[in-house]
């Protein structure tokens, strides 16, 4: 009998607590509704779910836009060091941004210091979503083998739960694309 009341008692404590964070919730998004974010209009993208990209991370190191528009990129670019431009470049499990979260989001390795060596280039691809950047042209996507040292430092930082237990053929590898990288 006192089983079933402490059940009970359970069941509505966690009912309300269930209740209180939907209203929250439901209060919450009334708030941000008006779209307003408190930036005075600055630096609005064209298109409600294109992301603003920075900038210094836009343009393109005039080296790599040169191999990259030349007639084979692959036989220019294959073995070259390449370094991250930017703090924080991510690097992808294959050639688009998918920024979603658990299982969706597709980020592999992310650089710390901007200028961090990053590794040797493979090859070059396209974005496979189709995203191009401000003058109209499809992104490039360079894969890029892992140097030991970053993706030691990198896998030191994830939790027990995710962390790699040895580098292999099938996780020392990252898709970055153009805007990230330099040579």
């Amino acid at each position: 009998m006192k089983t079933d009341k402490i059940l009970k008692y359970s069941f509505y404590g966690i009912g309300a607590i269930a209740v209180i964070l939907g209203v929250v919730s439901v209060m919450k998004k009334k708030k941000d509704d008006d779209g307003d974010d408190g930036s005075g209009g600055e630096n609005i993208p064209d298109k409600p779910n294109q992301p603003v990209i920075d900038p210094k991370q836009a343009a393109v190191p005039l080296d790599l836009k040169a191999i990259l528009a030349s007639k084979d990129p692959m036989s220019l670019l294959k073995g070259r060091k390449i370094y991250a431009k930017i703090d924080k470049a991510k690097g992808r499990s294959e050639a688009r941004v998918n920024d979603g979260w658990g299982l969706g989001n597709n980020i592999v390795f992310e650089s710390t210091p901007e200028g961090e060596f990053l590794g040797y280039a493979q090859f070059v691809v396209n974005d496979k979503n189709g995203a191009k950047d401000a003058q109209g042209k499809l992104y490039k996507w360079i894969r890029i083998t892992l140097a030991d040292k970053p993706w030691n430092r990198y896998n030191n930082t994830k939790s027990w739960l995710t962390k790699q237990t040895f580098k292999g053929k099938n996780n020392d590898f990252a898709y970055f694309r153009e805007d990230v990288i330099r040579l």
